[in-house]
């Protein structure tokens, strides 16, 4: 009796301590939302292959996606860290004057999560208003 018990309680703790080291699935999501008056250039590239999108101006579009384990949570710095270079532009002679490479101009918001495999949503916005957007001159 006494060893049944004991087996009982060393396969549930095994199974709680099984189920609680699993890490949850998370994304993190990167999104353009153009309320600009003209289409928006996206130029990037990531360990798959070269990008080139087209947001349509008053659109909001996800333009990237990453999957990893953990939870969702705001990367600070390094929330780029999936490509090695990201172009965000207009055309020739427009081009957006707020920095895209800071993540202090990006929205940030977590949705989702569960804990129970679903780590959640990290989702990087990058809004572009007519005012972000000057001309510039070749000299």
């Amino acid at each position: 009796m006494i060893m049944e018990k004991t087996r009982l309680y060393l396969i549930v703790t095994m199974l709680i301590g099984f189920l609680i080291s699993c890490d949850p699935g998370k994304e993190d999501l990167y999104y353009i939302d153009n309320k600009s008056d003209y289409d928006v250039l996206v130029y990037f590239n990531d360990w798959r292959n070269d990008t080139r999108l087209t947001i349509p101006s008053k659109d909001k579009q996800l333009f990237h996606q990453e999957g990893d384990l953990g939870v969702a949570e705001d990367r600070g710095d390094d929330f780029l860290y999936w490509t090695d270079s990201i172009y965000i532009t207009i055309n020739d002679s427009m081009k957006i004057e707020k920095d895209y490479l800071k993540r202090i101009n990006w929205t940030f918001e977590i949705t989702g999560g569960n804990g129970w495999g679903d780590g959640g949503q990290s989702n990087y916005t990058f809004i572009i208003n007519n005012e972000d957007i000057i001309l510039f001159r070749l000299k």
